[in-house]
């Protein structure tokens, strides 16, 4: 039966194949590696019921943590009319990797939440420090709309304790970086898992869980209907150093597409039944891209 994660929580895995327990495996072994992982290996591959994306650890950190993660994007639209009561989340986060020894991480996030209400697109900004607090909506921020600008920080901000985080929204109108005014809106907070919650970084379109039943995923696109892309990056150590990218080519990245499974009560096991979003990423400039697939 599949879990039923809060809103923006790590991705919930389906039952795994041999497989893919190897690929993950494998993953938590790179993760501890630093000049012995390839510089551009091909990226782990893996799926999930409600994320797609990149998760990985800044490149040439090794073992250090992630201290700022970036994703830059135009806000998508919603096509409400084909889903109509559908939601969709577009976020940049850190995590732990772990959690206590269990198999989900606390989790750092900032992003936006796109819903369709009665056929209307509704958008708004957030913040999330999973376990302590779910999602909550970014002071003084009014609702978004398609089309604008989205420059998106979330900072590992030492001030006043070691636990603080910034998530900052910078917002164009104009759709363009750079041209025409912004509007900045950012939000200090704490964690209780502080420094620990920055093993690595994610730019993830997750199909949020709402009452803890996971609803249709919104059909989003770009204004001119191709797939959605965004930039991503992520940066450590010191708060105060250059960004760096994340290394998508190497072993230190999962590359995550999303899945929508439906469960047999005869045979008691979750089947795969389609991808409903698919990830790519380009070689050259680094950019992720999201294919959306199904209407279900």
């Amino acid at each position: 039966m599949l879990n039923r994660a809060l809103v923006g929580t790590a991705p919930v895995p389906p039952r795994r194949t041999v497989l893919s327990a190897l690929i993950a495996l494998l993953l938590s072994c790179a993760l501890g590696l630093s000049a012995a992982v390839p510089a551009r290996a091909t990226s782990f591959e893996d799926k999930s019921d409600n994320w797609s994306g990149v998760i990985g650890k800044p490149k040439n950190l090794g073992s250090a943590p992630v201290d700022l993660v970036q994703m830059e994007f135009v806000v998508p639209i919603l096509d409400c009319k084909r889903t109509r009561d559908g939601w969709v989340s577009i976020w940049a986060g850190m995590d732990s990797a772990s959690s206590n020894g269990g198999t989900k991480p606390n989790v750092t996030q900032a992003g936006i939440m796109g819903r369709c209400v009665g056929g209307a697109p509704h958008w708004n900004g957030w913040y999330q420090a999973h376990p302590d607090f779910e999602s909550t909506q970014m002071p003084g921020m009014p609702p978004l709309r398609s089309g604008q600008h989205i420059w998106l920080t979330l900072l590992y901000y030492p001030y006043p304790n070691e636990n603080s985080f910034r998530a900052e929204f910078s917002v164009r109108d104009s759709g363009v970086r750079n041209v025409g005014s912004s509007n900045t809106y950012f939000k200090i907070f704490e964690t209780q898992a502080g420094a620990t919650q920055r093993a690595r970084a994610e730019c993830i379109v997750e199909r949020p869980t709402v009452d803890r039943v996971y609803p249709k995923l919104a059909k989003f696109s770009m204004a001119d209907k191709t797939d959605f892309t965004a930039g991503c990056w992520g940066g450590g150590t010191g708060i105060y150093n250059p960004i760096d990218g994340l290394d998508i080519h190497s072993s230190n990245a999962l590359i995550v597409d999303m899945w929508s499974y439906w469960y047999n009560k005869k045979l008691g096991i979750d089947i795969e039944r389609r991808k409903m979003v698919n990830t790519s990423v380009d070689q050259t400039s680094g950019k992720i891209t999201w294919k959306w697939l199904n209407d279900s």
